[in-house]
């Protein structure tokens, strides 16, 4: 979804970083919950995911950073949680 809104119109793109705000919000809620993950290190990890969400939509600060490199950088912190999670 995240690739692929990077092509679509604004309404699309605000759509889904509307979306994928509210799932992180709804994963950062349930870390909190687990005893079997570092969850200060889980959290920071979804922190950092809403950044590079927001930077790569224009809704946040990008520090000069392409909007590519924001979606890496998502995908690479959503990929730990996973890993994480297991």
């Amino acid at each position: 979804m995240l690739a692929d809104a990077r092509a679509w119109d604004r309404p699309g793109q605000l759509s889904t970083y509307a979306a994928v705000m509210i799932l992180l919000r709804d994963l950062r809620e349930y870390l909190v919950t687990l005893d079997s993950v570092d969850v200060g290190y889980a959290t920071e990890k979804v922190v950092e995911a809403e950044w590079h969400v927001g930077a790569m939509f224009g809704l946040d600060i990008d520090n000069g950073l392409p909007t590519e490199q924001h979606h890496v950088s998502c995908l690479g912190s959503l990929e730990t949680l996973k890993n994480l999670l297991r």
